[in-house]
């Protein structure tokens, strides 16, 4: 069997690329920063795989209109792909900053698929791509936001990424003398921080700071949510401001006993899983898809709104930290994606018989 990858650089697709190289399919890649465009020297290929879709890839797609498409996606390409999927990221505080900072497509969203979506309804599909896609690789299942813009009979596939690195952090664990909580995962105004500031407002105690993660997304944003912290918190507000190298980043990361996310999208699965890994207490909105996800896989994982409960805001016990770790290990490494990849080849050849 013939697979091409149409991707993006980023060492979670680079790693599953190692894993390919592993496998008995004939694996032909083309990352977009390489500047190459796809072509087929020996025939069409039997499967396409899209790692991003991001421009160029759709139009990479069409270069082989007749081949079935799978789709491993990523959280920033279906939720830009798909205006309608807008009104779902946004909560009311952050729509009320967004407009103090100018940004009115996010606080009128319908406003900003009509300008996403080329002027059309935000409940269309712009995408030429969409009716292509076969089988997606999510680590949502059918909690999969995009999946009623696709077409019906489109399949669900296993994760293909966040196998995690077992034995390169195989030690690392939150600090027992830990006392910081990390709000957020970047500057970005998805993260509707000022929910998560309102919600840790009465539940920090008065030896505990608050990490807001700010090294990087809108300058904007990133200085409004700087300066409201602030005001919120005082001298125990603690904001990550610069990156780290990979070291000194993880060592902060143990410094913390808690993860406080209160976006209402999926993002930043890898950091979920670090902190899984950690030990950290992770607190998500219910209505972020990977909230439903870990609670059904049998993670512990809190929801947001129990940081008005008494007593929550503290570490998680040492069984429970256990627990999730040996979750990961059972339900992402190699042999799972393996698997998934056995099932996606094997329907994509009873298809083609």
């Amino acid at each position: 069997m013939l697979v091409f990858h149409f991707a993006h650089e980023h060492p979670s697709v680079r790693s599953f690329q190692s894993l390919c190289g592993n496998r008995e399919e004939d694996h032909k890649w083309w990352f977009v920063e390489d500047r190459v465009r796809p072509e087929a020297t020996d025939g069409d290929p039997d499967v396409v795989v899209v790692h991003r879709m991001k421009t160029p890839t759709p139009e990479w797609v069409s270069l082989f209109p007749s081949v079935p498409v799978i789709w491993v996606a990523w959280g920033d390409d279906y939720y830009r792909a798909f205006p309608g999927l807008l009104e779902r990221v946004y909560s009311e505080r952050t729509r009320r900053l967004a407009f103090f900072l100018g940004k009115v497509s996010i606080t009128w969203p319908r406003l900003g698929m009509w300008m996403m979506n080329g002027g059309h309804n935000g409940n269309r599909n712009p995408s030429h791509w969409a009716g292509r896609v076969k089988m997606v690789s999510t680590l949502l299942g059918s909690g999969f936001p995009a999946m009623e813009f696709l077409p019906p009979g489109v399949s669900v596939l296993h994760s293909w990424y966040n196998a995690f690195d077992y034995e390169r952090f195989g030690s690392l664990k939150v600090r027992h003398d830990a006392h910081s909580i990390i709000l957020g995962n970047s500057g970005g105004l998805s993260g509707n921080h000022l929910d998560g500031m309102a919600m840790l407002r009465g539940a920090v105690g008065p030896e505990q700071d608050v990490r807001a993660v700010l090294a990087y997304g809108s300058k904007r944003a990133r200085l409004s949510i700087r300066l409201i912290g602030w005001t919120q918190f005082g001298q125990q507000w603690n904001p990550l401001l610069k990156r780290m190298p990979g070291p000194q980043y993880l060592k902060w990361m143990t410094e913390s006993f808690a993860l406080v996310l209160p976006q209402w999208r999926s993002q930043s699965a890898g950091t979920l899983f670090l902190s899984l890994w950690i030990g950290h207490r992770i607190f998500l909105h219910s209505r972020n898809p990977l909230f439903s996800v870990l609670k059904e896989k049998g993670f512990k994982v809190f929801d947001i709104e129990q940081l008005g409960e008494a007593g929550t805001l503290t570490p998680l016990p040492e069984s429970e930290i256990e627990h999730n770790r040996n979750l990961l290990k059972l339900k992402f490494n190699n042999e799972a994606i393996h698997a998934s990849l056995d099932d996606a080849f094997d329907g994509i050849r009873n298809g083609l018989k």
